[in-house]
């Protein structure tokens, strides 16, 4: 899902006017954490091979990451969004021990150490990927709620970053970041 908005959003960037370069007038804090999580959770597989229930400790440090990176920036819409976003992927993760998934979608997701099927002991299923999204996907198309906001904070910075047209900030600037 978080893909195609990214393509989205710099296609509707594009088409309103807007330009990638300006993208470079972000500022976003914590991008070594980001860049360290979503590492962590590429090695997801590798470490589960090792101790298969070492993962979901894993997996649920990259999401603490994540939440402390977005924490540490300005608290625009945008990051408020992702923020909300990847609080609710980590709660429903943390509390179930991986990420709830709708039985239907479960076989695309058997050996991903990440997702397991929703069941009666399930708590708050409604946050686990059990939305159908109309592109295709890893989970046939399943995504959460926390991937919902989480991908509206991915647009909306892309998005207005690409139409930002204020002051360039030069480095070591914050004075002209877009408000996102």
């Amino acid at each position: 899902m978080l893909l195609e908005v990214i393509a989205a959003a710099i296609i509707f960037g594009l088409i309103s006017g807007g330009r990638l370069p300006r993208l470079n007038d972000l500022e976003l804090r914590g991008a070594t954490l980001i860049f360290i999580a979503l590492l962590v959770q590429l090695t997801l597989p590798a470490i589960g091979r090792l101790e298969a229930k070492a993962a979901p400790v894993v997996l649920i440090g990259s999401f603490v990451l994540l939440v402390a990176a977005l924490l540490s920036n300005k608290k625009t819409p945008a990051v408020l969004l992702m923020t909300v976003g990847v609080s609710l992927n980590l709660l429903v993760i943390a509390i179930n021990g991986g990420m709830p998934v709708a039985t239907s979608a479960l076989s695309a997701a058997a050996d991903d150490l990440i997702h397991i099927p929703i069941s009666d002991t399930t708590r708050l299923p409604w946050l686990g990927d059990v939305i159908r999204w109309p592109l295709p996907g890893a989970l046939n198309g399943l995504v959460s709620l926390g991937d919902f906001f989480l991908s509206a904070g991915v647009f909306l910075i892309i998005y207005v970053g690409m139409l930002y047209k204020g002051r360039r900030r030069k480095r070591g600037d914050h004075a002209g970041q877009p408000d996102l």
